[in-house]
């Protein structure tokens, strides 16, 4: 290893930050509520949504065994679906 060199030694205690002993390390953890574990805390922007569905179906065409072309194909028709029936039901205009 490189840092039987001597000269290396040196480098490395230089670049080493000293911690101060009373801290404690801070573990993180990602908690997800159940709400949003049921999408009632999710965004229902026309963005988000399309997101979600556009994954939804690479993820179901990938595990169908379709290629990964194919899968994208397929997620992206189904994001174009998505955007037509959204802007249909919730973008109406007054005609």
């Amino acid at each position: 290893m490189c840092l039987k060199i001597p000269m290396l030694q040196g480098l490395v205690k230089i670049h080493q930050v000293k911690k101060p002993k009373n801290e404690k390390p801070k573990k993180v953890k990602q908690q997800v509520s159940e709400k949003a574990k049921s999408g009632s805390e999710l965004s229902m922007t026309r963005k988000c949504c399309h997101s979600r569905v556009y994954h939804k179906a690479l993820k179901a065409a990938l595990l169908a065994g379709q290629t990964k072309a194919d899968a994208k194909d397929l997620a992206r028709k189904a994001g174009k679906k998505f955007y037509e029936e959204f802007d249909v039901s919730y973008c109406k205009a007054d005609a």
